[in-house]
């Protein structure tokens, strides 16, 4: 596993008149001269991280709903009951997960990756 590469902005740098890149997202996959080059060019950005080629932005709490419940932003159906983790409630952990995997979300999100995976052979 290779170490992450962390960068940190003391002040922006402009790389000469090439065209702007995209801008530099989390999740996108990227090489590390690929990174630097859109990091270089986003001066808003105070800290990215590359990691095995995935960037990763600041951190952003995701903060429980009503319920007590995080939902993972990037995969519909994944839940955690805070309080039964915290209480060791194994049981009822196990019955919100359940229970979110069975909804609208997570069957879009298992239908959009069964058609990329089909599509891919």
């Amino acid at each position: 596993m290779a170490a992450p590469a962390t960068v940190t902005r003391p002040q922006a740098s402009r790389l000469g008149a090439r065209p702007p890149p995209p801008p530099l997202e989390s999740g996108d996959r990227l090489g590390a001269a690929e990174f630097l080059r859109r990091y270089e060019e986003m001066p808003r950005i105070k800290k990215a991280e590359l990691i095995e080629g995935i960037v990763c932005r600041e951190y952003v709490p995701n903060m429980p709903d009503d319920r007590g419940v995080l939902r993972g932003p990037h995969f519909p159906g994944l839940a955690l009951a805070v309080n039964a983790l915290l209480a060791h409630d194994s049981a009822r952990e196990l019955d919100i997960l359940r229970s979110s995997l069975q909804e609208a979300p997570h069957a879009a999100f298992a239908a959009q990756l069964a058609a990329k995976m089909k599509a891919q052979g």
